[in-house]
């Protein structure tokens, strides 16, 4: 991607498994046919991906149907 993840603006975020530090990056993603800008964390640690509130989940709608089909509107 080339991001140099450090240059980002850093951030300790909070979740049920305690804090991390990352560094947040505006990033150009692509969900399907769908392209948005969203703001990015990268952590200093090696933990699962997941999918933020900040710019993605707050304007979008996820459905989960069963194991074999996901919709996503945004």
């Amino acid at each position: 991607m080339g991001i140099q993840i450090a240059e980002g603006k850093h951030r300790t975020l909070h979740g049920l498994g305690g804090k991390i530090d990352a560094y947040l990056h505006q990033v150009d993603l692509q969900l399907g046919g769908m392209r948005i800008r969203a703001r990015v964390a990268f952590p200093t640690v090696e933990i699962p991906n997941i999918l933020g509130r900040l710019d993605l989940l707050r304007n979008s709608s996820i459905i989960l149907r069963d194991e074999k089909e996901v919709c996503f509107e945004y």
